[in-house]
């Protein structure tokens, strides 16, 4: 009996050892995929950032192409660009343009921002799982000591062959009960 309980301790100490290693070694795969993520994140925010610059340029041309036609209707119509109402065109076509963009400025910081944000959740929560992991490590690693303190706990003294007299029993027994000779403990059950 001795024996099954320290190999019963034994399976129960491996398999906590195995349980915690198994909890590390997802935490730091847990981590490494939150950082791939996180990397990831910010490579679309870069992204985001140069998308806007590429379309802020191809929209000035566009308010290049506009200007440029404003200029030639202005001279088909051998009016002076640079007086009057053709001049207020120039002018709120410039504006207008320049506002637009700094809307696409916008947008594409605003994405950015989004990608960024994701990031640092993403790393928040590769941290938070983390301490979750090493937890749940710790806990295993208490099992290990529980496992460890139950075999050394073991009383192995009520196993084995039936001693003499005062040893098996320690002293008398209560009127009633008596000591089951294979275990050496009491029984339960009385004689009525």
């Amino acid at each position: 009996m001795a024996v099954a309980m320290a190999a019963v301790a034994a399976v129960q100490l491996a398999s906590s050892y195995f349980a915690a290693q198994n909890a590390r070694d997802a935490a730091e795969l847990n981590n490494e995929i939150s950082d791939w993520n996180a990397e990831f994140a910010e490579l679309d925010a870069y992204d985001a950032i140069l998308d806007g610059e590429t379309q802020v340029a191809q929209y000035e041309a566009v308010i290049d192409r506009t200007l440029s036609d404003q200029r030639v209707a202005f001279a088909v119509n051998n009016v002076d660009a640079g007086y009057g109402s053709a001049e207020a065109i120039t002018k709120e076509t410039r504006f207008i343009g320049e506002l637009n963009r700094m809307e696409i400025e916008k947008q594409a910081q605003e994405k950015a921002l989004g990608y960024k944000e994701q990031a640092r959740s993403f790393r928040l929560q590769g941290d938070m799982q983390r301490v979750s992991d090493e937890n749940r490590a710790s806990i295993q690693a208490a099992g290990i000591t529980s496992a460890a303190s139950t075999l050394l706990r073991a009383d192995f003294t009520g196993y084995g062959p039936k001693r003499s007299g005062s040893e098996s029993s320690g002293g008398s027994s209560p009127a009633g009960s008596a000591r089951n000779e294979v275990t050496g403990y009491q029984s339960l059950t009385r004689d009525f």
